[in-house]
C-alpha cells in the first residue's frame, strides 16, 4: 500500500535489510548528546542434536547496554528438562561479554512469566487482552 503526500511516497511494507539500515542511519544521524547510537546486534543461542537438528534456541540482540531477548522456544519433547535455563543462562553470559548490564522481553501471560521470574526477571508493564482474555507482560534484568 503506497500514500502520496506533498510530492513524496509513504510506503506501508515489511521493509528488507538496505531499508531498515537507512531507516535507522537517519535515526543515528540525528545528534543525540551522551547517546550512543542505535546499533543493534544479533545473539542468537541454539540447541541442536548430536545429529545438527535445531530443537530450540533463544534469538535475541544487544543494543546500549541492554540483551533483548525476542524468542525462547524449546521443542515440546525436551521441555521441563532445563533446556530453557541453560539457553536463557548462555544468553545472558554472552550479552554480558558484549558489554549488557541489563536485559528484557515480553512473554504472555499462557506462556512463560514464572520461568522468567524464577530467573531473576520482574514485571515492569503489562498490556491487557492481548491476546483477548490475556497479558502480554513486559519484564527486564539486572545482568551485572
Amino acid at each position: 500500500m503506497s500514500i502520496q503526500i506533498d510530492g513524496h511516497v509513504i510506503d506501508v511494507c515489511e521493509g528488507d535489510a538496505r531499508e531498515r539500515e537507512t531507516v535507522i542511519r537517519i535515526l543515528n544521524s540525528v545528534p543525540r548528546e551522551g547517546i550512543p547510537p542505535y546499533k543493534a546486534l544479533p545473539l542468537s543461542v541454539i540447541l541442536r542434536t548430536q545429529s545438527g537438528e535445531i530443537v530450540g534456541g533463544l534469538l535475541g540482540n544487544t543494543n546500549m547496554e541492554w540483551f533483548h531477548i525476542e524468542i525462547l522456544a524449546i521443542s515440546d519433547s525436551l521441555r521441563g528438562r532445563g533446556f530453557g535455563s541453560k539457553l536463557l543462562q548462555a544468553g545472558e553470559e554472552a550479552a554480558k561479554k558484549k558489554g549488557c548490564r541489563f536485559a528484557f522481553l515480553n512473554t504472555f501471560s499462557y506462556q512463560a512469566p514464572e520461568f522468567y521470574k524464577k530467573h531473576g526477571y520482574t514485571v515492569f508493564g503489562t498490556l491487557d487482552n492481548f491476546p483477548a482474555g490475556h497479558q502480554r507482560i513486559f519484564m527486564q534484568k539486572t545482568l551485572t
